[in-house]
């Protein structure tokens, strides 16, 4: 039986378009024009260019369809919102065309849209226990800079590391390695659950 997130797309497997990467690079001030190409594997898999007005950004763009087939073209307004920020300043979001969210990132298909409204599921909701407590291990090796794989060496103290926070990461380093070895022994069958 397929659980419902492997039936769903991956949101890595879509193009994407950030607004925070856009704002960045200073792409939206009004009446501004800009393009943004996307490829995958170095082969051209999309473009995508858009024109910003006061609160509405028109994107104009070719999507290659999974099949393959042939480009499409679209145009599509989206709804710019502005909140204000703590300490001064504000911040702008898409409007999810539909779902009318507030959305940092949409995700380009035929049509733009947020992730729920397009039902994706991130990468690592495809993940199981032991490749999350090993995706887990190598944040905190590379913290410590050791090298990656719980197999090899562990060097000492990192230089300007605080001793509270090394001895912190050295237990959680011991504690995902024995969680690894426990799901592994239990899913080969060397122990009982």
């Amino acid at each position: 039986m397929i659980s419902v997130a492997m039936a769903k797309l991956l949101t890595n497997n879509m193009h994407a378009l950030d607004i925070r990467d856009l704002a960045r690079r200073g792409a939206l001030e009004p009446s501004n024009q800009a393009f943004v190409n996307w490829s995958c594997n170095g082969q051209h898999t999309g473009a995508i260019g858009f024109k910003v007005g006061e609160d509405m950004i028109t994107l104009s763009y070719l999507t290659m369809p999974r099949n393959g087939t042939a480009w499409q073209s679209a145009d599509q307004p989206i709804r710019l919102v502005t909140t204000p920020c703590h300490y001064g300043g504000s911040r702008q979001w898409f409007a999810c065309p539909g779902c009318g969210g507030r959305v940092a990132i949409l995700y380009v298909n035929r049509l733009t849209a947020c992730r729920k409204c397009h039902d994706l599921a991130y990468q690592v909701q495809r993940e199981s226990l032991a490749e999350r407590y090993t995706r887990r291990l190598a944040k905190v090796r590379k913290r410590l800079g050791w090298p990656g794989g719980f197999l090899n060496d562990r060097r000492g103290q990192p230089a300007g590391m605080y001793l509270r926070t090394y001895f912190r990461l050295q237990l959680e380093h011991e504690r995902l390695v024995a969680q690894i070895v426990k799901y592994e022994s239990q899913r080969i069958g060397l122990t009982h659950r």
